[in-house]
């Protein structure tokens, strides 16, 4: 695969991921006119299986033996079941103020769970390093071509339910998501909308200025968009395709989630964020409107009455320090 991926790469990616990860419903959510792509109700509870699984295909047609990553917990779930499935060892490594749920989840799949201190970009860089000392691969949740042509999949399927579709609200973290959203739906014409807390709003500031920037600190609710950078491949991808950028606040975020809960379509914190960006924007008439819901992977998405006042928990929102004033460019 090219180190930038293209629609073909998707294409290709689609042949490993079917059968493994499953093609997730469109649902309406009622009285928004507003479309929603399950992903909450993927094999491992959200999107990330998809980009995990051809991240680990590709490792394995490598003679790859370990797997790495870094991870708020999502990618974590969904690269220790891909490399169990393929007897693939894996280690991931997350923060303190990571979920504590998620991390056992990850344990439950087979995978060694490291913490680490400070944010996710030293995060990230601790898992480098440990696949350069052990001879393992590192994956990155958002950076790698494979995963992106991956997470890709969620658009095509998205296209091949609703042929019709004009908007695609996607929520945005490191952007592989966004990314792989971009190379497929932005090819077609169909507007790519990118949704961030206004805490954690690293792409709306790097496509401001053109090139990406890092956040030193990132505070919401949120816990798997809060990526301080945007992946150098992922911003490549969506530099010139993404047709708009939002921002909403942890409160929106909380109400787009206590909707879906009472609608029947729990989901984790950070799985609301594309509906809260959609709900926020509102609905052009005329168009067909598309939001994912990324995941549902949190202890507290079988109390949906309980969703909003559950999900301000330390646990599962503690943030990677206060304020994102500072802004450091690379």
């Amino acid at each position: 695969m090219r180190e930038v991926p293209n629609a073909d790469d998707v294409l290709a990616a689609a042949d490993v991921v079917n059968g493994i990860a499953r093609a997730t419903p469109l649902t309406a959510l009622a009285g928004t006119g507003l479309l929603l792509k399950c992903e909450s109700q993927q094999v491992t509870g959200s999107f990330k299986l998809r980009g995990a699984v051809a991240a680990v295909a590709a490792a394995a047609a490598s003679g790859v033996a370990h797997v790495v990553a870094g991870s708020s917990g999502n990618h974590g779930i969904a690269l220790a079941h891909a490399a169990a499935a393929r007897g693939i060892k894996a280690t991931v490594f997350m923060t303190r103020s990571s979920s504590m749920w998620k991390r056992e989840r990850i344990r439950r799949e087979g995978a060694e769970v490291v913490l680490c201190d400070h944010g996710n970009d030293q995060r990230d860089q601790a898992a480098r390093e440990h696949a350069a000392r052990t001879g393992a691969m590192f994956v990155s949740s958002h950076d790698d071509a494979a995963v992106i042509a991956g997470q890709g999949t969620v658009a095509m399927e998205v296209l091949q339910q609703a042929p019709e579709v004009t908007h695609i609200f996607v929520p945005v973290g490191g952007g592989g998501l966004l990314a792989g959203t971009c190379l497929v739906a932005g090819a077609t014409g169909v507007r790519v909308i990118g949704v961030e807390p206004v805490g954690a709003d690293r792409y709306t500031r790097s496509l401001r200025v053109g090139r990406p920037v890092r956040l030193d600190r990132v505070s919401t609710a949120c816990d798997g968009v809060r990526a301080q950078t945007p992946g150098r491949l992922s911003f490549a991808c969506v530099r010139d395709t993404v047709h708009r950028m939002v921002t909403v606040t942890d409160a929106q975020v909380f109400a787009a989630m206590t909707q879906l809960a009472t609608a029947g379509l729990p989901c984790e914190v950070t799985g609301a964020l594309a509906v809260a960006g959609a709900l926020s924007v509102g609905i052009e008439p005329g168009a067909t409107a598309v939001a994912v819901v990324s995941g549902a992977n949190s202890h507290m998405v079988t109390q949906p009455g309980r969703a909003a006042i559950s999900a301000g928990s330390p646990a599962e929102s503690s943030a990677t320090g206060v304020g994102n004033e500072q802004v450091q460019k690379i």
